[in-house]
């Protein structure tokens, strides 16, 4: 049963009603009594309701954001979760020189650059290398970058810590830890993936109570539990079988078991490639893709003028299986067949992980096929006039903008969409009005960019809304 609030006033008050009906052939006389008999006692008998009182909220994990973490992290561990302490980040590092190298030049795995050391807290994060990766001085024209004049050779590295501490902007990442040797630079040219910060007491709650409703990992609840226990970039999933209308595959493989999944670990990779032809698909050979940074072969290729990034729509899309690529164009510039062309493109290695570590042995069930797939992500769009009672409009605007964009997109504080959650103008609307001097938020456009009008955002299972400052305009009246 809940274990109701005491306070002090509430026993001062009975200790004070029990001293009235005290046997008083037995009184002594020991001072004031209000203050040795009921207010002392009183204090200490409210603090230790409090205790038993969060002890009972603990039992329950009721309002577990007001728990001491530690409470929480012992209790979870009787069914072994663990707080997840973060994510690290990834980049790509990339080591250029200027001179045509003359032999080959290798980068080994676990080879470290840091950023400069903050000037606040003296603290420099260090990356690591994550492959050996070689510049073939046979082949040197395809590392060379026409646009910087340098020989260019890039490398997938991740942060040693983790955390969204480690968390870089482009151009950061510039101090080598040891000699480097064929190179006269380097520096990370794109913003770092990845760097979760660590869980808070509501999302260790939520995957504790997960490992309570399912156990068994062939079951959709324990599948979830696991992936979530197991993968910390996961942020959300959704498992699908049977007759469900997202299982795609049905018709194909009686045993299909879809797994959407919303997180992400973006690695940069670098192939080099025959090209084959216009109109003619060139896939990636990491899947799923991302994006696509740059086509080379000797000149430098336009995307959406020479080639087209093609995601694949097919039933197995958005997995490993799938054919994610670029095809050039018949018109616009392409090299001629045959001639060695260098691909530069981000794959989500969250998705090839899933897969292969369920794929291995010990988690290979008869008659079950799972495939992991990349959450869809919806963009969506909103503009919206402001009015402001209190306070300096344009600090209460920056103030509204960030809790929009926190709101849908998550922060170190709160998580983002899910996936299936639809979009409401109520909810906006109720985060809003927390906002100190926020008058009235009039909503012009909430809708799927490209859309119009103004109505909540139904969203499918396997997609998840998020909005970036792009498409958000407030406008102050």
């Amino acid at each position: 049963m809940p274990v109701s609030k005491i306070t002090s006033t509430q026993f001062e008050q009975q200790l004070a009603d029990d001293i009235g009906v005290r046997d008083s052939t037995v009184d002594t006389v020991v001072g004031p009594v209000r203050d040795f008999v009921i207010r002392a006692p009183s204090r200490v008998f409210e603090a230790q309701n409090e205790r038993i009182r969060a002890l009972f909220q603990l039992l329950a994990l009721q309002n577990v954001n007001t728990l001491d973490p530690t409470d929480i992290d012992a209790f979870v561990f009787n069914e072994q979760v663990l707080r997840s302490t973060g994510t690290p980040s990834f980049i790509t590092l990339t080591f250029s020189r200027v001179a045509t190298p003359q032999f080959d030049l290798t980068i080994p795995a676990n080879f470290p650059v840091g950023t400069d050391s903050d000037p606040d807290t003296g603290v420099q994060t260090t990356f690591v290398t994550l492959e050996a990766v070689t510049l073939f001085a046979a082949t040197a024209g395809a590392y060379f970058n026409g646009v910087t004049n340098r020989y260019e050779l890039n490398v997938t590295a991740a942060s040693v810590t983790s955390g969204q501490s480690t968390s870089v902007g482009r151009n950061r990442v510039t101090k080598p830890l040891r000699p480097l040797l064929g190179f006269d630079s380097v520096t990370n040219k794109e913003l770092s993936q990845g760097g979760l910060a660590a869980e808070i007491n509501q999302q260790v709650a939520d995957r504790y109570f997960l490992r309570i409703q399912g156990t068994e990992i062939g079951t959709p609840a324990g599948l979830s539990r696991y992936v979530r226990q197991t993968f910390g970039n996961v942020q959300d999933l959704l498992v699908v079988q049977g007759n469900d209308p997202f299982l795609t595959r049905a018709a194909v493989d009686a045993g299909a078991v879809d797994v959407w999944i919303l997180g992400a670990s973006p690695i940069q990779r670098t192939i080099t490639v025959s090209f084959p032809g216009r109109l003619v698909l060139i896939p990636f050979d990491r899947q799923p893709g991302i994006s696509v940074q740059s086509v080379q072969a000797g000149p430098i290729f336009v995307q959406n003028v020479d080639y087209t990034y093609v995601s694949d729509t097919g039933i197995n899309s958005r997995s490993v299986r799938g054919q994610d690529g670029i095809v050039f164009l018949a018109t616009g510039s392409a090299p001629a067949i045959g001639t060695p062309t260098t691909i530069t493109f981000t794959y989500d290695n969250l998705i090839v992980a899933l897969q292969s570590f369920f794929g291995g042995v010990e988690y290979k069930e008869s008659g079950r096929d799972e495939l992991f797939r990349r959450g869809i992500q919806v963009d969506i769009a909103i503009q919206a006039q402001l009015r402001v009672n209190a306070g300096n409009p344009t600090v209460v605007l920056a103030q509204v903008t960030q809790a929009i964009l926190d709101f849908i997109n998550g922060s170190t504080v709160q998580r983002g969409y899910g996936l299936g959650q639809d979009v409401e103008e109520f909810d906006i609307d109720g985060v809003l009005s927390r906002i100190p001097g926020v008058d009235n938020f009039i909503f012009l456009l909430l809708a799927p960019v490209g859309s119009t009008g103004v109505a909540d955002i139904p969203i499918a299972s396997n997609q998840y809304a998020r909005i970036s400052l792009a498409n958000l305009a407030i406008t102050l009246i």
